[in-house]
């Protein structure tokens, strides 16, 4: 089981990446060409922000059952939610 709460643990920690990176966006950080295609120098528009904002949530959930799956512990995702 050590094996895959290491894995667990590297996986959650690379969602938690992006779902920093989406946070950044959201926050208004000028990194456009480097998200949702490259179009949009600077800032972003305020739609993808919103659309960032959504994701974060998406991307940090997706973590939390990763480390649960994983058997970390995680008791901030419902049982059997992650099946």
């Amino acid at each position: 089981m050590l094996i895959d709460e290491a894995v667990a643990t590297v996986a959650a920690v690379g969602l938690a990446g992006v779902a920093l990176f989406q946070l950044a966006i959201a926050a208004g950080a000028p990194v456009g060409r480097a998200s949702w295609g490259g179009k949009h120098p600077g800032t972003l528009p305020a739609r993808l922000r919103v659309i960032s904002t959504v994701a974060v949530l998406i991307w940090g959930y997706s973590a939390l059952v990763v480390l649960r799956r994983g058997g970390v512990g995680v008791v901030a995702v419902p049982e059997g939610v992650e099946r």
